[in-house]
This record gives structure tokens, C-alpha cells and sequence, in this order.
């Protein structure tokens, strides 16, 4: 009798032992869904997150939050919102969170953690480039022998109209009608495109003669610092000193 007490006191330990250790992300979050397996960093693409619970679940005893880096989280004003999981119609238990990308070329990591047990997607990073460029400028005339100044600022755009993904770089140049260069001074130049997607530089033409037109040009470089033929230019008119 003592043998049979001790061998069934055992069994229980184990049995018990095992059911706390054994608990998994997967025994309670059936299925994560994503739209898609990218997000193009432009500031505006979306990635639709659906998290399926498991059938047995018990809405009320579930506690989760998602976390993703380098991105945003449609209604949260953080990187990070908890998960509101509701029964549909055919009886899944499911939660949903829209990810949009910010212009930052850089690969992400949803994280969903739920009743403290968690795992993690990763989600590539498409980096946006340039289609087009547009040269804008603080006035349509700057005066000779460095009397003044204008403010120059591009907006760069991609194919779809939509921002370039951080640190896309453009030069600035000058130029007389006939093709050679005014060589004007070009000062606090930000030529890698920011969160905005812009660029910008202040432009004096410097030592020139007034009454005469200039254009001032933006262009485009790739990766390796060479011209892409992407560009736009601005007359600007230099008047003379009084």
C-alpha cells in the first residue's frame, strides 16, 4: 500500500509540472495575420494586423499589447497599443491593428505579447525613391555682390507622389543662360531629405553683374553620389545693387 501511495504522488507532480511549463504563445493566439510583408518607407503605407485567438479563449482574460519600432499605430500616439480583441459573427476571437510607415529606411519588429507570452514578426523595410523634385524659392529675384539672399528649398516625391524614405541626397547649382556657372555661394545646405522629405540651402549669386537672369538647379544623386537626371530648375532674376 505505502508503494502504490508513493507512485500515484509522483504521477501528480509531473502532470502538474508539465502543464505550467508546456504553456506557449501558440496555445493561446491561433494565427497572426499580416496584409502584407513589407512597408514602403514613405511616411503613408499601411500593413494590416489580424491576431486570431484561440477558440477557447476567454475574452475577459485576455491582456495583450502589441509593440512595433519604426512605424506608427493607427489610434495610438505611441509605438506600442493594447490589444481589444472582439468575437465576430463566425465566432473567432480577434483583434486588428492598422501599422503605417514612417519615411525611415529601416526594418521592423512587431512584438505581440499576450497574457505575458510573446513573439515576435519582423516586417522589411522598402526603401522610397525619387521620381520627381521640385525647386521652390523665397523670391523670384536676389541681389548682386551678396546684398541679399533667398531661402531654396526642394521637395522630393516618389512614383506614387508620396515622401522619400530619410537621407535621399540632391547638389544645388548655378548657372548663366549660356551654360557656365555663376559659382554663388551655397550656405547651410541640407542636402539629405528629412522626415518631410525637403532639402534646402540659402543662395547668394555673389560677385555678378545685375539685370540678368541665373537658374538655379536641384538634382538628384544615388546611392553612390552620381547624378540621376532627376531635376528642376528655377529662374531667378539678379538685380543690382542701388
Amino acid at each position: 500500500m505505502r508503494f502504490k501511495k508513493l507512485n500515484y504522488f509522483i504521477v501528480i507532480i509531473i502532470i502538474y509540472g508539465c502543464s505550467k511549463e508546456n504553456i506557449i504563445f501558440e496555445n493561446l493566439v491561433d494565427d497572426v495575420k499580416l496584409s502584407k510583408e513589407s512597408l514602403i518607407a514613405d511616411g503613408r503605407d499601411a500593413l494590416k494586423v489580424e491576431i486570431v485567438f484561440n477558440e477557447a479563449a476567454e475574452i475577459s482574460k485576455i491582456s495583450g499589447k502589441a509593440s512595433i519600432n519604426n512605424a506608427k499605430i493607427q489610434d495610438s500616439e505611441s509605438n506600442e497599443i493594447d490589444l481589444k480583441p472582439v468575437t465576430l459573427s463566425n465566432g473567432d476571437i480577434v483583434s486588428e491593428l492598422i501599422l503605417t510607415s514612417t519615411t525611415i529606411n529601416s526594418d521592423h519588429t512587431l512584438i505581440i505579447n499576450v497574457n505575458e507570452y510573446r513573439k515576435s514578426f519582423n516586417i522589411r523595410s522598402i526603401k522610397s525613391i525619387p521620381s520627381s523634385v521640385k525647386l521652390e524659392s523665397s523670391a523670384s529675384s536676389v541681389g548682386e555682390d551678396f546684398s541679399s539672399e533667398i531661402k531654396l528649398e526642394a521637395t522630393l516625391a516618389s512614383e506614387l507622389g508620396r515622401s522619400v524614405s530619410n537621407g535621399t541626397k540632391v547638389t544645388f547649382s548655378d548657372f548663366y543662360k549660356n551654360g557656365d556657372k555663376v559659382n554663388g555661394v551655397f550656405r547651410e545646405v541640407q542636402s539629405s531629405s528629412n522626415n518631410e522629405s525637403k532639402t534646402s540651402a540659402f543662395y547668394s549669386p555673389g560677385l555678378v553683374d545685375g539685370n540678368q537672369y541665373i537658374d538655379l538647379k536641384v538634382e538628384v544623386l544615388d546611392s553612390l553620389g552620381n547624378p540621376t537626371g532627376i531635376s528642376d530648375i528655377k529662374q531667378i532674376f539678379i538685380t543690382p545693387k542701388e
